[in-house]
């Protein structure tokens, strides 16, 4: 005789055996990777840079020595930046009545779209307290694209380290007019005045 509570006590532990089969048989997923963001802003680090650079280079006049050897340091720093890409442009400008060589200093570093954000600053200064910012502003842009080096981004980052910002400009006038992706910027960030050597009111 067969004993029918038994029965349907047996049927009801079948799909509970599959079910734990399927759980059983399947991989387990590996866990789900973060993107990796950009350090923080060191402003102590970019602040101690400054300080060094101005040191070493007074009076970054545009094409002076000073300015030069900013430009080498600024394409010596972008070198070292994981993924970056880095190029010059050479143009001519006239400085106090002499004729100067001048070249921006660029570094790219490609994301996931074509979408391009730049980030700008002025290397050189006439003279006087914009000396100070100039050495500053270089000092920042280096710190920012240090720090995001090897990190994911969707948009591609350009940094730009400009000569002849007291020749009206001329450096960024010549990145926009010369740079070939020119058409795929949505933004231009311009890192200007974040210190003086002598504040005053």
């Amino acid at each position: 005789m067969i004993n029918l509570r038994l029965y349907r006590a047996s049927l009801l532990l079948v799909p509970i055996a599959v079910i734990a089969a399927m759980f059983s048989l399947q991989s387990v997923p590996g866990g789900r990777t973060a993107p990796s963001g950009a350090d923080s802003f060191d402003g102590i680090s970019s602040a101690a840079l400054a300080r060094q650079l101005a040191r070493q280079n007074p009076n970054p006049r545009p094409g002076s020595e000073a300015d030069g050897r900013l430009a080498t340091a600024v394409e010596t720093s972008f070198g070292q930046v994981g993924g970056a890409q880095v190029s010059e442009q050479s143009f001519k400008g006239s400085f106090n009545g002499n004729d100067v060589d001048l070249r921006n200093v660029i570094a790219v570093l490609p994301g996931s779209s074509d979408q391009q954000v730049v980030v700008m600053a002025g290397r050189d200064a006439a003279s006087g307290p914009g000396a100070g910012t100039a050495v500053a502003s270089t000092a920042t842009l280096m710190q920012l694209a240090a720090g995001f080096g090897g990190a994911t981004h969707t948009k591609t980052l350009v940094f730009v380290s400009t000569d002849g910002t007291a020749l009206a400009a001329g450096g960024a006038r010549q990145f926009i007019d010369g740079y070939s992706d020119i058409s795929l910027v949505s933004q231009i960030i311009v890192v200007s005045q974040p210190a003086f050597d002598h504040p005053r009111q």
